[in-house]
């Protein structure tokens, strides 16, 4: 097994290799490479999903896309141990070869066959495949692990990170408030002249916020204190097939 991994780091990494950007260039108008722009061709729907990571780095942060492949070639990755609870994301036009090799490579570590993970407070790693008219999903414990299916994500997830990739800023953005009565985070005190969200489990709101102004450069784990309670409050980019929360 393990010179097949080897092999197939190799086939995706080979075919995901310094190619050119594929985003296309243009005299006039806005810069097709700008991150707005970009954003915008990103794949709009659920069956446009061919390969999705939902995982999480920390057992009491809510489970997110953390590196999703659309059928049109776009690879968009989150760093979920970014330490800013409003992380940007990062994306790379795969080209059709690109996209070849990286479902074959996700056939052979067994990503076509669906599978149960058992229950586990270790944070997972929950991967849905489309393959041939269906969809797969396997889930995997993805720390301290031989597994080569975590291997194969983390060699995918290299792609983002290559220079024909760009930084993209979600248009949206899910934000959820709880009560808190514990926790080893910071707490920071709310501003008095911010109206504090509402508790809930969700809110989409849009970057220009002033929600968000607040949250901005803040860790991940930061709770907030208002009226003497403390809170939660968590956001997350919402991806463009995403309807809402």
């Amino acid at each position: 097994m393990g010179h097949t991994l080897v092999a197939l780091a190799t086939i995706v990494l080979a075919a995901c290799g310094p190619a050119e950007s594929t985003v296309p260039s243009s005299a006039t108008g806005p810069d097709p490479t700008s991150p707005q722009a970009i954003w915008t061709t990103v794949g709009r729907s659920a069956d446009e999903v061919v390969l999705r990571v939902m995982s999480r780095s920390m057992v009491d942060v809510p489970a997110a896309p953390s590196l999703t492949l659309y059928d049109d070639g776009w690879l968009v990755s989150r760093d979920l141990d970014d330490p800013a609870v409003l992380a940007e994301l990062d994306a790379v036009k795969l080209t059709a070869s690109e996209m070849s090799a990286v479902v074959t490579a996700a056939v052979a570590v067994g990503l076509d066959t669906s599978d149960r993970a058992e229950a586990s407070p270790v944070p997972a790693t929950r991967v849905t495949f489309r393959y041939r008219g269906s969809v797969r999903v396997s889930a995997f414990v993805a720390i301290g692990t031989d597994d080569p299916r975590a291997r194969f994500l983390a060699e995918l997830r290299q792609r983002t990170s290559m220079p024909a990739a760009r930084r993209i800023r979600p248009e949206r953005i899910a934000l959820s408030v709880t009560t808190q009565t514990g926790g080893t985070g910071p707490v920071r005190g709310w501003p008095r002249d911010v109206p504090f969200p509402r508790v809930g489990p969700c809110r989409v709101l849009t970057p220009d916020d002033e929600l968000l102004r607040v949250l901005s450069g803040t860790p991940a784990l930061t709770s907030w204190k208002r009226n003497g309670q403390t809170y939660r409050v968590t956001a997350s980019p919402l991806l463009p097939d995403s309807e809402g929360c």
